[in-house]
């Protein structure tokens, strides 16, 4: 019996942690999925030239993510079922311009490092 209850009041501050995090975070905008015509070749979408096809991946749509920092991507798909996602963002950070800006790197690296710890837990 008293098992039960720490678990009940285990679970109960939980729920009750859940809830009023729901209250006080503001609410994340919603994502908006938007076509991108294939007549045109080399589509500009917010200054980034993205090609009609790469590779054997044809351009399919742009996922705008509307909270600042996140920006936006572009979606390939293959004729295979495949897909490529192409991330622009800036995380809301001033960046200068420049090649092979340390930002960039690091950012690159934790992007890799991300989606391996994806690939192994099974996402």
């Amino acid at each position: 019996m008293l098992k039960f209850l720490r678990i009940s009041v285990v679970l109960g501050g939980c729920i009750l942690a859940a809830l009023i995090t729901a209250s006080v975070l503001p609410a994340q905008a919603q994502p908006v999925r938007s076509a991108i015509s294939p007549a045109i070749s080399v589509a500009e979408i917010e200054g980034f030239p993205f090609p009609k096809t790469l590779g054997n991946f044809t351009r399919q749509s742009k996922v705008d993510y509307k909270t600042p920092g996140l920006g936006f991507s572009v979606t390939y798909l293959a004729p295979s079922g495949a897909w490529a996602d192409i991330y622009v963002y800036d995380k809301q950070l001033k960046l200068p311009t420049g090649p092979a800006l340390p930002q960039a790197k690091r950012e690159l690296d934790f992007a890799i490092s991300d989606v391996g710890n994806a690939l192994k837990s099974g996402a």
